[in-house]
């Protein structure tokens, strides 16, 4: 039959059509860049570099040698919004996890000393450390000074913690009797001695716990942890319980390093990352996040211990929690919206042991009410069609 098969080949047509175009279709990743799929894939309206931001150049670039990443991102990211932009700043730590990827990584405790051990001088974290080549040596004030005169007590005891000679390069060869004090460290003893003589001023004599956000490699809350007995012995006790950083990952990975270095069991470290308490609420059809679980030390009153207790958290992980939270609220508050805005029968004056009975066709067997704390004080018992309860206010709700 000729109409059968005209039909026949314009079916095996078609069918060929079909499978070219998902051959095409597939082909079209190829297609891509790697900076199409590092910027443009990050969010970042730009178009592809000729040349480097000035000061970013690759030393001994050849002419029409193609650019590297950073001198592409150094392009992209200029105009000062290299770090006021998620995009700019997450390619930022991509860079520094690359340049860092094997060479912390294993458990190793001396290969990680071999990787960090000139951290002053390594380019993911020479803008934060403390270096003996920084202009902030030349021009370093007299902090320490002014830290004195607003609270000599305080600044002696910070200043007593001294600076470790960990990842300075070249410090050993300049300390004065094994001693180094870098501008940092003079920084971090004027602004703490501010902070802990403003709040003895004031009377404060609780338990102190700090946030610090961007902590740079743990200089802060080191000299706390070796100040933290002898500042809850003063005559106004300043008692530090808890320091809590929020930082980029690759960054923690240093803090961790340099707080296990150099103060130890003084310190209690915690890597919200890997907290046996917080991986439970990361898990799929988790329950709800409970503070007393999450933190077990708010269950019961907690009192200063001889550690500072550092948690150490990143923003991702951050991000991760709150979207995993929200998630399962939503999903437990679900049923809950349906069933209060689906029509039903509402008496609002009524004595105590009233029965209330609802239109609905959900099958309910415990009360919903239970959800939202403090709504009712159940007396009776709770079926598909009628509510018996004990309400606040002489109110009765169904």
């Amino acid at each position: 039959n000729p109409n059968i098969l005209l039909h026949r080949r314009v079916f095996e047509a078609f069918q060929k059509a079909v499978k070219d175009f998902q051959t095409d279709l597939e082909q079209e990743p190829h297609s891509l860049s790697y900076f199409e799929v590092l910027f443009r894939g990050a969010g970042l309206d730009c178009q592809p570099a000729t040349a480097a931001a000035a000061g970013y150049a690759r030393k001994g670039r050849r002419a029409g040698e193609a650019l590297t990443v950073y001198e592409e991102w150094s392009a992209c990211c200029s105009g000062g919004i290299a770090f006021a932009s998620k995009p700019c700043v997450t390619i930022f730590e991509m860079m520094g996890n690359a340049l860092g990827r094997g060479r912390h990584g294993s458990e190793a405790s001396l290969e990680r000393d071999a990787y960090y051990s000139n951290m002053s001088e390594m380019w993911a974290f020479h803008h934060f450390t403390p270096s003996l080549l920084s202009d902030e040596v030349q021009n370093r004030g007299n902090k320490l000074d002014m830290a004195r005169e607003f609270n000599a007590q305080i600044a002696d005891l910070l200043e007593a913690t001294q600076e470790p000679l960990d990842g300075i390069v070249w410090a050993d060869a300049v300390a004065d009797t094994g001693m180094y004090r870098s501008p940092k460290f003079e920084a971090g003893v004027f602004c703490l001695t501010l902070l802990l003589g403003s709040l003895q001023q004031h009377g404060v004599s609780q338990a102190i716990d700090l946030f610090e956000v961007g902590a740079g490699y743990g200089s802060l809350p080191r000299m706390l942890a070796l100040a933290k007995q002898d500042l809850e012995k003063l005559a106004s006790p300043i008692r530090i319980r808890r320091y809590t950083v929020l930082d980029v990952r690759f960054v923690i990975d240093l803090q961790l390093w340099y707080l296990n270095r150099t103060v130890g069991d003084r310190v209690e470290l915690r890597d919200w990352a890997a907290s046996p308490h917080v991986a439970p609420f990361m898990k799929e059809g988790a329950d709800w996040v409970v503070a007393g679980d999450l933190w077990p030390e708010l269950k019961a009153e907690v009192k200063t211990a001889r550690q500072l207790q550092v948690d150490l958290s990143s923003p991702a992980f951050e991000t991760s929690l709150l979207i995993s939270t929200a998630r399962r609220t939503f999903m437990r508050l679900l049923p809950l919206a349906a069933f209060l805005l689906r029509p039903h029968e509402h008496s609002s004056l009524s004595t105590p042991g009233m029965s209330c009975k609802c239109r609905s066709t959900y099958g309910i067997t415990t009360p919903l009410w239970q959800h939202l704390p403090g709504a009712w004080e159940w007396t009776g018992s709770c079926t598909s069609q009628t509510i018996t309860g004990t309400p606040r206010g002489g109110k009765t709700y169904c």
